[in-house]
């Protein structure tokens, strides 16, 4: 039976008094938690409400804003290197230096420079010829940075190289080294470096590492087995990092951009043209994306308006399309799985229906991914009983596979289910009152 019992949630007031309907004003937050532009928010509109002297002023903007700021930008001579690098610029940056390898910057990165001294918001743009290979020059360039600048805020690490289409058992040692020596150890090197001179000068401070959705996905059809390998370590480095620098307030984050037309990507499309139309078939929007479609995301993970994320990948401009097929899987769960998954099946996307109930299915007809959606139909075969959980899930998963109690457990027996509303109502439905 299905209690229809709702819980009512209630919010205390700084003095801690319980009230019996309706939401208290939030109470204050722990000191570490205060915002450098607070009171902000709904805070300062209830600031302002107690003060007839404050003046409504708007700062949304102010939270973006890197007025002051200092960073480094590996692979900024041209490409998402420079893009991101004058969208910190124009954000308010005081200096962002772009380190490249060639000896002196691309016209691209001459003319940018031009661009940035015309904004007339005091901030510079720098070249330093650097190998981001080489971990001993980048810590010393980072400190002479820090001497002059006496500050470093912002770090993003995106240096990075493609390397020829090779069959993965005859990919060459040498060019294996030489991908991830750029893709990942240049880029732990690059935010190491900026790392020392934030914790430096305590100010916290943000590292973005430029990643690739080729970290979370297998490019189907693509030989990047080295690409594929050198950007899914760039993906743990950054939680690795958040984890040991959080508590000096210095966040790690991950940018894993899609499909792009940078140089780099126009040179592999040149000896494969065919694969622009397919790539821009697997996108949502039709297209692939421009370099100049990462600016917001960039200035965002650099300033205040994310100061609680870290840890986290962004995936941004994803194609739709993963190695993963859901159909035709057998799942066989214990009841401990099952209290798992209950738990964890929000966060772990398209396993939530395989293993929740304790009990042995095999998905007829399974879409989107492994995710069940409310007002959808799915035909599941139940092959045979195993005991199921004893208590509802959270989601329309859990109300889903576990209205299969109802279900015939003879083998080869089927029954459509169909979700509705929420947890409570799916399981009605299927179990009755």
């Amino acid at each position: 039976m299905v209690s229809s019992h709702r819980e009512e949630w209630h919010i205390s007031s700084g003095g801690g008094k319980l009230h019996d309907k309706g939401f208290s004003p939030m109470p204050a937050p722990p000191a570490q938690s205060v915002s450098p532009l607070a009171p902000i928010g709904v805070s300062a509109a209830l600031a302002a409400a107690d003060d007839p002297t404050i003046k409504p002023k708007p700062k949304i903007f102010d939270e973006f804003a890197l007025t002051d700021r200092v960073g480094i930008v590996s692979g900024g001579n041209r490409g998402l290197g420079l893009e991101m690098a004058l969208a910190l610029c124009e954000a308010g940056a005081r200096a962002i230096y772009c380190f490249d390898l060639p000896s002196t910057p691309s016209d691209e990165w001459k003319k940018t420079e031009s661009y940035v001294k015309k904004l007339d918001n005091g901030s510079r743009l720098e070249y330093v010829s650097i190998d981001v290979r080489d971990q001993a020059a980048l810590w010393e360039k980072a400190r002479e940075i820090g001497d002059r600048e006496q500050r470093m805020d912002i770090c993003v690490a995106a240096a990075g190289i493609l390397k020829s289409h090779t069959d993965c058992l005859t990919y060459p040692a040498e060019q294996f080294k030489q991908v991830l020596d750029v893709n990942t150890n240049g880029v732990l090197f690059t935010a190491q470096a900026a790392g020392q001179q934030m914790r430096r000068f305590n100010n916290g401070g943000s590292i973005i590492l430029i990643a690739s959705m080729s970290g979370s996905i297998t490019n189907k059809d693509h030989a990047w087995v080295s690409y594929n390998s050198s950007k899914s370590a760039v993906l743990q480095m950054a939680r690795s990092m958040a984890c040991e620098l959080g508590p000096e307030r210095i966040r790690v984050n991950s940018l894993s951009p899609g499909h792009i037309y940078t140089s780099m990507t126009a040179a592999y499309l040149d000896t494969q043209p065919h694969l622009l139309d397919k790539w821009s078939s697997l996108n949502p929007l039709g297209r692939i994306g421009r370099p100049d479609e990462l600016r917001g995301v960039i200035a965002w993970l650099a300033s205040d308006a994310s100061t609680f994320c870290t840890g986290s990948d962004i995936l941004w401009l994803y194609s739709s399309v993963k190695v993963s097929n859901y159909k035709k899987r057998v799942a066989i769960c214990n009841r401990y799985v099952g209290w798992r998954r209950q738990h964890y099946a929000r966060y772990t996307p398209g396993n939530a229906g395989v293993e929740f109930i304790g009990m042995p299915i095999e998905h007829e007809k399974l879409e989107d991914h492994g995710h069940t959606r409310v007002g959808k139909s799915y035909d599941v075969k139940v092959i045979r009983e195993s005991g199921i959980l004893s208590g509802p899930g959270r989601s329309s998963s859990g109300a889903l596979w576990l209205a299969l109690c109802s279900a015939p457990s003879e083998p080869g027996a089927a029954k459509t289910i169909r979700t509705i509303g929420n947890v409570e109502e799916t399981m009605r439905q299927y179990l009755g009152p």
